[in-house]
């Protein structure tokens, strides 16, 4: 794969990761897919929490995903403990798409507690770590007070983008394009 590109993306929960993951698809100007970390997580909880609380986990509002995070947060820390990290990564690297000559984004990265988490995998295939800051909004867990600060020191790259709206769709092609030639270089 001499052009694949991977890009990491971490920060805390409601920081804007999947908007930037997304963003990044968009302006690219190639191939790009999107690689949750957390989608087969989801898969594994999603009849669980179906069945008990008429929850989606994979189609679900902002609020019934924070009313339900203590249980993915959990069976998560569960299996990567399990896993010494590579539960979630170890899937999401037998996809054929993370596989392909394209960008692939993860727009999950969240740990960095073991040598073979997160990160560190990333930094194995030899991907760019970028950390979403966003000014007065707390972390919803303690996982993130731990994790984030980790992650945003060891970033490739540092941003604090913007709110953008339909209103200012312009100016948000030229905040990602500007992104995007300072991170595919």
């Amino acid at each position: 794969m001499q052009n694949r590109i991977i890009i990491g993306i971490g920060g805390g929960a409601g920081f804007g990761k999947s908007f930037f993951a997304e963003k990044i698809a968009q302006y690219a100007g190639r191939k790009t897919v999107i690689l949750p970390l957390a989608d087969p997580l989801k898969e594994d909880v999603r009849p669980f929490i179906l069945e008990k609380f008429g929850i989606d986990i994979l189609n679900c509002t902002r609020e019934e995903k924070d009313l339900v995070r203590p249980i993915l947060l959990a069976v998560g820390k569960i299996n990567r403990k399990i896993s010494n990290g590579t539960c979630y990564t170890k899937k999401v690297e037998a996809r054929p798409e993370f596989n392909s000559d394209s960008i692939v984004v993860i727009p999950d990265a969240r740990y960095i507690e073991t040598n073979e988490d997160e990160y560190y995998w990333l930094k194995k295939h030899g991907g760019k770590l970028i950390y979403i800051e966003r000014a007065g909004i707390d972390y919803p867990n303690e996982d993130e007070r731990i994790n984030c600060p980790k992650l945003k020191a060891v970033a490739d790259f540092v941003f604090e983008p913007p709110y953008f709206g339909p209103e200012n769709e312009k100016e948000c092609e030229e905040y990602f394009r500007g992104v995007l030639n300072q991170i595919l270089v």
